[in-house]
């Protein structure tokens, strides 16, 4: 005979609650409440007293156990796992011991309980069993006292309690017996318990044969929720929900015919159960994931969350205006004062690639439409080769036609806009052409983010633009001074509406990607879908992160169009955009990323330090290339001439320009290397402050096509092989009245000609007080459009 009684514990200084009973049917003669220890009650350990205790007491039957007593501790933090463990075990008691006393005459006897068996429903429920009767005549009322071991090695109790020793008997009173032939333990394996009728003794309770009940009469709760009846008198089960929470339970059984029956037990289901040897289920063949975005409803949008991410985006401004601000200045002087050396290299690469040395229509120079390809597909393949993913469920292919479809709508979104708002205001169409500083970009963050192990990863998204075909400046009827603010003012704001059509796109596309994504967790989607939720979600990253790293102010970016409009409009751009980014991408990790937000956080601001050290690396190399020149071979410069880095790289004129430091037999000659020096065409002396230039070649060599400056802070300085037939050119009337051609931007190509700095060595150094004034500066500046 199985006949188990469960003790249900009160908190230490609180008496059980008699609400805990089910008043639905009869008293029970053999429940009784626990009564609480006088002395836990005075002097309760603090922190240790099991809290939310319930109240519940009856017998199991079933033919092939013994008494078993089941006692319920919830909440009792002192009784918790230890860290890393689970339970249920059979293994021991694990730091909990139960003691009992029976009350004989005016005095206590210690009763021994047998070792009992815990069960963990939770880390600090606890489910205690122990089998046999105690040694204490029927009748009595037996005071079990709970204890737990703490981490401090202390014993502490969490609980008593007290029940009646029932009498002799093979039939058993209203609510204390459960039918089932089989021992029933508390842990409920899949969700199933069993049940059946065929085993038991031919009188029932209270007077009603078994024989009368029908399996199918028997109804069965879960915590007030229904559970299923299903099979037959000798082989029957109860199953749960498969929405049923794990946990510590409550299963009530009743009937009504032949009489009202009606009995509770607690389960534990499935929470840290011995898992069941079954198969795993099969896994989908593929299924979308977060991979770092928290979904739309997971986002956090309680005020405190939002109010720290809008204060890490102000202060993010700040830093980025510090570390990155004032290191771009610099990055960007050095980058204007030595554009004539830099296209010195670029040219001594060129021919050491095609073997054909000063030519610009190299074999290998491809078109604009055969280079965006190529930066297209290798923008797309470097992210997904740096981050490879060996796990057999990884999909690269799906990641690589995602990042595909990607880099094309933000390349095409920002380049369309920024272009045709350019257009607009100065009447000159833009070039199609690729961008070499963002394939390098995509790099560096590809790379940034396989050794930091982001997620998600960073990714960049430009990597073409459109170049003026003419200088746009050039085309503004307006006097220099307020000339020069028209053109800074329509193109900052041409930058802003193009980053702020990419962080629209991004949003969009996660609202779809959101509500997709649901559909391809479920399983069984086609590829087409799977296809198009990886880009969805992919767009929205890159597109986010495009506008973040795309406006930084660094001269090879569109952000240094911003920032020369205006340090607090560049400010208010870049707001938007980086808020997206710190709250969709940062403020979520625990759910995505398994990083804390600080963590997340510090690992980006290390990507932007990066930039502030690349920026006066740059800087740091050409001051010390410079310095490395002998005094006496230093670029000369003529009484009156300015002395300020700009005047120092101004191309001399042949005649003036040294001889090279090195010799290199693979360098290009002067000619080769720069473009013709400006000479007066009716061969009238310089003007003032100028040095005298050597007289011009007999057939001086025409500028090469496509090889000019663009409008833009975009361009790649080798050019893009354009024809130049219906292309407008610059006149001469646009050089600077000293006769030194303006200073090229290096935004990509144009139309009349590469440029005309030195690029012999020069002195460079970091700005100082005897620079030109602003508005000389701003000037030279805005010449430089030309090339």
């Amino acid at each position: 005979m199985l006949a188990a009684a469960l003790l249900a514990l009160g908190p230490v200084g609180a008496p059980a609650s008699a609400t805990e009973a089910d008043p639905s049917g009869p008293a029970d003669p053999f429940v009784d409440q626990f009564t609480p220890d006088p002395e836990l009650q005075e002097t309760p350990e603090p922190g240790h007293a099991a809290r939310e205790v319930t109240v519940h007491e009856h017998l199991l039957w079933a033919p092939t156990s013994s008494l078993v007593k089941t006692v319920v501790v919830r909440d009792a933090p002192a009784c918790a796992l230890p860290e890393g463990e689970e339970g249920p075990s059979a293994d021991g008691s694990r730091g909990v011991r139960l003691d009992g006393a029976v009350a004989l005459g005016e005095g206590l006897e210690v009763v021994p309980v047998p070792e009992p068996t815990v069960y963990y429903a939770d880390p600090d429920d606890l489910v205690i069993e122990f089998e046999g009767a105690l040694d204490a005549p029927w009748g009595e009322t037996v005071t079990i006292t709970v204890e737990c071991l703490t981490t401090e090695d202390s014993w502490v109790p969490v609980g008593e309690g007290s029940y009646v020793i029932p009498p002799p008997s093979d039939v058993l009173p209203f609510g204390l017996d459960f039918p089932t032939a089989v021992d029933f333990g508390p842990v409920v394996e899949n969700g199933r318990v069993p049940l059946s009728l065929a085993e038991l003794p031919a009188d029932g309770p209270v007077g009603h044969p078994y024989s009368d009940l029908d399996i199918a009469q028997v109804r069965a709760d879960l915590d007030g929720e229904p559970a299923t009846v299903t099979g037959t008198d000798e082989d029957a089960r109860v199953v749960f929900p498969q929405d049923a929470e794990p946990g510590l339970r409550l299963l009530t059984l009743s009937y009504d015919d032949p009489a009202y029956w009606e009995v509770t037990v607690p389960v534990i289901n499935g929470y840290a159960a011995p898992a069941p040897a079954a198969e795993p289920p099969p896994a989908a063949e593929v299924e979308g994931d977060g991979d770092g975005v928290p979904r739309l409803e997971d986002l956090r949008t309680d005020p405190v969350t939002l109010l720290i991410a809008l204060a890490v985006t102000t202060a993010a401004i700040g830093v980025v205006w510090l570390l990155v601000g004032f290191p771009s200045d610099v990055f960007n002087k050095s980058i204007e004062g030595n554009q004539g050396r830099i296209r010195g290299w670029w040219h001594r690469l060129r021919a050491f690639v095609t073997g054909r040395r000063g030519e610009r229509r190299a074999l290998l120079t491809p078109t604009a439409g055969t280079a965006f390809v190529v930066f297209w597909i290798l923008s797309a393949a470097l992210p997904v080769l740096l981050n490879w993913n060996p796990d057999p469920e990884a999909r690269p292919l799906l990641d690589f036609l995602a990042l595909l479809i990607a880099v094309f709508a933000v390349t095409v979104v920002y380049a369309w806009v920024v272009n045709a708002r350019d257009w607009a205001w100065s009447q000159v169409p833009g070039r199609f052409e690729v961008l070499p500083a963002g394939l390098v970009i995509v790099v560096v963050c590809s790379a940034a983010s396989a050794a930091a192990n982001f997620e998600p990863g960073y990714f960049y998204g430009l990597i073409a633009g459109f170049a003026a075909v003419a200088d746009r400046a050039a085309r503004v009827d307006l006097p220099e001074a307020e000339r020069d603010g028209f053109v800074r003012e329509h193109e900052g704001r041409a930058t802003r509406l193009g980053a702020f059509s990419v962080l629209a796109l991004s949003i969009v596309c996660y609202l779809f990607w959101n509500s997709l994504s649901a559909v391809v967790e479920d399983g069984g989607a086609p590829l087409g879908v799977l296809l198009m939720e990886k880009a969805l979600f992919t767009t929205t990253v890159l597109g986010v992160q495009t506008v973040v790293f795309g406006l930084l102010p660094m001269r090879f970016l569109d952000g240094h169009r911003l920032w020369r409009w205006g340090r607090a409009r560049w400010a208010l751009a870049f707001a938007p955009g980086l808020f997206v980014f710190v709250y969709l991408l940062h403020m979520h990790p625990d759910q995505v990323a398994g990083k804390t937000a600080p963590e997340s956080l510090l690992s980006t601001a290390a990507l932007f330090v990066g930039f502030a050290v690349l920026s006066l690396a740059v800087w740091a190399f050409f001051v010390w290339r410079a310095r490395r020149a002998p005094a006496d071979r230093a670029q000369p410069v003529a009484v009156g001439a300015s002395t300020s880095a700009e005047a120092a790289v101004a191309d001399p004129g042949p005649a003036t320009r040294p001889d090279p430091v090195e010799a290199d037999p693979v360098a290009p000659t002067p000619s080769q290397e720069t473009d013709e020096p400006p000479t007066n065409t009716d061969g009238a002396a310089p003007a003032d402050g100028q040095t005298e230039p050597a007289p011009a070649d007999p057939e001086p060599t025409p500028p090469e096509p496509g090889s000019g400056s663009p409008d833009t802070d975009r361009a790649d300085p080798a050019g893009t092989e354009e024809d130049e037939s219906d292309e407008e050119r610059p006149s001469e009337a646009h050089r600077d009245t000293t006769g030194e051609p303006d200073e090229p931007r290096i935004t990509g190509p144009s139309a009349d000609g590469d440029g005309d700095l030195a690029t012999g060595p020069v002195e460079v150094a970091a700005p100082t007080a005897t620079d030109p004034a602003p508005d000389d500066a701003v000037r030279t500046e805005e010449r430089s459009r030309q090339d």
